[in-house]
């Protein structure tokens, strides 16, 4: 899976950035991008992974270069950059960026770069768990799995096609009934009736976990440090 961040300072622009590229992609049939837009002044770069930044510095040039160099600091993060002129097109070849691209995008040359320097890996679901429900037993890819919530001695297992699978009732702890689950390195508990799948975590927050489908999960005080190194072990292993 590839994470794109969109950094800036304009919410519309990046709001127009996610729309319009997200469409591109679309239209070459490509599924394995997640966008998340981040704004200039709520920048987390530490509690969030990504592959790709692509910056506009249409407005705060400055911000946005200095930003940049703090990104290429660590190895294997790539740069695209969104510019009003070309005033700084040296500066972005001194950072070895991508691209540098003059609005207004071409979104076909955008869609075209990402996808030479990102090309698609045949998509992983992963080993199979089962669970029993009241219509029998389900059997699942552990890579479908969003996350799992545990109430009323019940799992709730959330997919990634947004359809929910109900466990019988269980008289055995939540820690035994996901065993299966949890056997597995993409999964980890982020709390004490959660366990999430680390690789649709787009952003890691102090109390939040944020999915590719946009939902929230929490994440306890208690397991916020083994919740992030699970994150940064998993994406340093270039899953």
């Amino acid at each position: 899976m590839l994470n794109i961040a969109l950094y800036g300072s304009n919410e519309r622009v990046l709001g127009e950035l996610e729309r319009r590229l997200t469409e591109s992609l679309r239209l070459t049939g490509t599924d394995y991008c997640r966008l998340h837009r981040i704004s200039f002044f709520q920048m987390s770069l530490f509690e969030n992974v990504y592959n790709l930044f692509i910056i506009d510095i249409t407005e705060h040039s400055e911000r946005g270069l200095l930003f940049a160099k703090d990104i290429k600091a660590t190895p294997g993060n790539e740069v695209i950059f969104i510019a009003a002129k070309p005033a700084f097109a040296m500066d972005a070849f001194d950072l070895d960026a991508l691209a540098y691209l003059l609005a207004p995008i071409d979104y076909t040359r955008l869609t075209g770069i990402i996808l030479r320097h990102f090309p698609p890996k045949e998509k992983e679901e992963g080993p199979a768990v089962t669970f029993n429900t009241a219509d029998g037993v389900n059997i699942v890819k552990t890579g479908r799995i969003l996350y799992i919530k545990y109430t009323n001695h019940r799992m709730n297992i959330v997919l990634d096609t947004g359809d929910v699978i109900t466990t019988s009732s269980m008289r055995i702890s939540f820690t035994a009934a996901a065993k299966a689950v949890l056997a597995h390195p993409d999964f980890i508990r982020s709390h004490s009736s959660y366990i999430v799948n680390v690789s649709h975590i787009v952003e890691f927050g102090t109390a939040f976990i944020t999915l590719d489908n946009k939902s929230r999960v929490p994440v306890s005080h208690a397991k916020h440090s083994a919740v992030k190194k699970k994150i940064l072990e998993y994406y340093n292993n270039g899953r």
